[in-house]
């Protein structure tokens, strides 16, 4: 599996295909930050797919400096439905809730809860939190806020006030008990239960949208206002904005209450207030899971967001907005296919290498094996040891599968041909290893059946 949204064989070709389009300079700079582990990597990616898509339905250049000395991503032009042309003059962004989890650390909380407990020797599943919060501000111009210090301090109380709680947990076992941390405007509480089988927590949703300006995605578009401020008077301006890890983007208006806005509401409000901008392109990946089969389907959505009417600007007319829904429907469908949701790719993305691969997974059919092509070449390279390797596939577990290699070997089968599968929309490739009958090579010398000698005879 990729560490991006999208695979990074399909990301390669759109680097590819970028040659004929970028300067050399500009490629360069986006494919450093693709392999920088970062938070600027998946940004990277979303400008690298969407300039590639963009580049597919019209003229596009990229970093023209406006008169005012501003470089936005995009240049776009086309011809229009009536033979008009048409300049789109863009930027693209990437909204992510990492401001928000660094003010209200429940993640680190719950880490730090789990790593205190295995090292002491408790079941972290025996565990659960409650962390208290509150909206804070008026009616409809609030944010949430978890009465959690930050985080460094949040560790230290962990250290100090929990640590020894757990230890006189485990020097003194009990079925069931609580801790409770409330000084100044931090409140929190700890329970331990040894019949709960998986951990718990409970706190208020923080990265809801209680607010229409006070939450990522408005600061994000407010920051590119100046960015396309200098654009040619009769130039569309656009901003797409992509989800980084961002829970407004993420989730259906369906499920807001009367206290929450949708993206779709943010941008509306943003757009309302900002004449100079034209419209603004919502970015995400919808992640279905299917309960019968337990895989999920994943594809790209986007929104195109516009004015209210009465505060369009004179150059968004009915030809023009028809003009660029189309473009942008035509453009989307050069996306790649997603292999993974945001929130996902953005916490690989910090991470070294180039993503996971298929090892543990494996299929079975009449005489063969099919393996991760890549795990087995890091076993071959001593990138991961054998046991590793067959611990991974669970064939050191007595109740579970046996080692089919092994299985073969005790058969006398020898391996008699390796075909290779490419995955499907994976970075990886299925090894697939066909074995024959039993071999004289491995196996004991055996006096064939008076039939097979018929046959034998007969050819």
């Amino acid at each position: 599996m990729s560490n991006f949204i999208f695979p990074r064989r399909e990301l390669q070709m759109t680097i590819d295909r970028l040659t004929n389009v970028l300067l050399r300079d500009q490629l360069v700079s986006i494919v450093k930050r693709l392999n920088q582990p970062s938070d600027a990597r998946l940004p990277a990616m979303w400008e690298l797919v969407i300039l590639d898509a963009l580049s597919r339905v019209g003229k596009l250049r990229h970093e023209i400096q406006l008169p005012n000395g501003r470089k936005p991503d995009i240049e776009l032009t086309l011809s229009s439905t009536e033979g008009l042309p048409l300049t789109i003059i863009g930027d693209v962004t990437s909204v992510s809730d990492t401001g928000l989890n660094e003010q209200n650390p429940v993640h680190t909380l719950s880490a730090e809860l789990n790593r205190l407990a295995s090292k002491i020797g408790l079941d972290p599943h025996h565990f659960g939190f409650k962390v208290e919060g509150a909206r804070v501000g008026p009616y409809a111009d609030s944010r949430t806020k978890l009465f959690l210090p930050k985080k460094g301090q949040l560790l230290a109380i962990m250290k100090k006030e929990v640590m020894p709680w757990m230890r006189r947990l485990k020097n003194t076992p009990k079925q069931f008990d609580h801790f409770e941390y409330a000084e100044g405007e931090v409140g929190f509480s700890l329970t331990y239960n040894r019949a709960q089988q998986f951990a718990s927590g409970n706190y208020l949703s923080y990265s809801v949208a209680t607010s229409r300006d006070k939450n990522p995605l408005s600061q994000s578009l407010k920051s590119k206002v100046k960015q396309l401020k200098g654009a040619p008077i009769d130039a569309i301006r656009l901003i797409i904005v992509c989800d980084g890890g961002c829970d407004l983007l993420r989730k259906s208006s369906m499920m807001n209450t009367h206290e929450t806005f949708s993206s779709i509401e943010v941008a509306e409000n943003f757009l309302r207030k900002n004449s100079n901008i034209d419209a603004v392109l919502l970015m995400t990946i919808n992640e279905q899971w299917s309960a019968m089969t337990s895989t999920a389907t994943r594809n790209n959505s986007c929104s195109l967001v516009l004015a209210p009417p009465h505060a369009r600007s004179i150059r968004m007319t009915p030809v023009t907005i028809a003009t660029l829904e189309a473009l942008l429907q035509k453009a989307i469908a050069h996306l790649p296919r997603p292999t993974q949701t945001a929130h996902n790719a953005a916490r690989r993305c910090r991470e070294p290498g180039c993503g996971p691969d298929m090892i543990g997974g494996y299929k079975m059919k009449d005489n063969c094996v099919s393996l991760s092509s890549r795990a087995l070449q890091r076993l071959l390279a001593g990138d991961i040891t054998a046991n590793d390797f067959i611990s991974s596939h669970g064939w050191n577990d007595d109740s579970g599968p046996s080692n089919p290699f092994t299985r073969m070997m005790t058969a006398g089968r020898m391996i008699t041909n390796i075909e290779i599968q490419q995955g499907d929309n994976e970075d990886d490739d299925w090894l697939t290893f066909n074995f024959g009958s039993p071999d004289p090579a491995i196996s004991p010398f055996h006096v064939p059946h008076p039939l097979t000698l018929d046959q034998s005879d007969k050819t």
